[in-house]
């Protein structure tokens, strides 16, 4: 790491003044090394927050732009009575796709900074994952996760759907689940926890659905979590839904949000 080489070099200047030049001893010249390494770090640590902030503040830009414009199209549809819905979520997939490939080159930014700090690319890794998986690109998905910082509740549920759609044993799943969920609570556990639950019944393990949901019960009053709970402890497993979690829900791609038909209203004339 370049920040930590800068900081021994100076450290080294520091430490060969106080000794050799001021006449110190060696421990004052280990303090003055210790001091200037600790100021290196703090130094590029403010230097790339400062930077940083300003690239994910484009990356967000790009996104709020994109969210724009989707609505502008939405606005022009609604103008057209009995528009063709189709139509209308093919051009809403353009604009977001288009978007979602704007802010994923916008991420080439961070490329630069790499050299500055050890965990930053996999911080830019774990964000890339994430754009990829929108556009639906789950070969370099999976190839970003392997390489990423996995620690906010999105980007761990993505890498639990990407277990499950490669048949990962459930075995590792339920570690992975383990490991990354054990810690999160609050609004965080909810999609982890739903999603998760909604995996192991697919799998046929609904006692082990019913548990994960008894632990989340624990960490959110979720309205979602606390339904599924009390609909497997009713032995009404069949109606066990995420839906209500909405957007945040279909967004990981399992299942398919039903758009109700409009029907068009006719005017008759006397």
């Amino acid at each position: 790491m370049l920040t930590f080489a800068c900081g021994l070099v100076l450290a080294g200047i520091l430490y060969t003044v106080v000794v050799y030049s001021a006449g110190l001893s060696f421990v004052w010249g280990i303090v003055f090394g210790l001091l200037g390494l600790i100021c290196v770090n703090i130094t590029v640590a403010l230097i790339l927050k400062k930077i940083t902030g300003k690239i994910n503040n484009h990356i967000q830009q790009i996104m709020l732009d994109t969210r724009h414009r989707m609505e502008v199209q939405q606005n022009q549809f609604m103008r057209r009575p009995g528009g063709n819905q189709k139509q209308m979520m093919a051009v809403f997939e353009r604009l977001q796709n288009d978007g979602l490939r704007k802010a994923l080159e916008a991420c080439g930014e961070f490329d630069k900074l790499n050299k500055w700090s050890p965990l930053l690319s996999k911080q830019t890794n774990a964000m890339r994952a994430m754009f990829s998986f929108q556009l639906k690109d789950y070969a370099m998905t999976d190839k970003y996760l392997a390489k990423a910082l996995l620690l906010d509740p999105q980007t761990i549920s993505i890498k639990l759907v990407r277990l499950y759609k490669t048949h990962a044993p459930y075995e590792e799943m339920a570690k992975f689940y383990r490991k990354k969920c054990a810690s999160i609570k609050g609004d965080n556990c909810v999609l982890p926890v739903a999603l998760y639950s909604w995996i192991l019944m697919k799998l046929d393990k609904q006692d082990e659905a019913f548990k994960v949901l008894t632990e989340a019960k624990k960490k959110t009053d979720n309205e979602v979590i606390v339904k599924n709970w009390e609909l497997l402890a009713n032995d009404k497993a069949k109606s066990f839904s995420n839906a209500g979690l909405g957007e945040l829900w279909y967004a990981m791609g399992l299942e398919e949000m039903k758009i109700p038909k409009v029907r068009q209203q006719y005017q008759f004339r006397r």
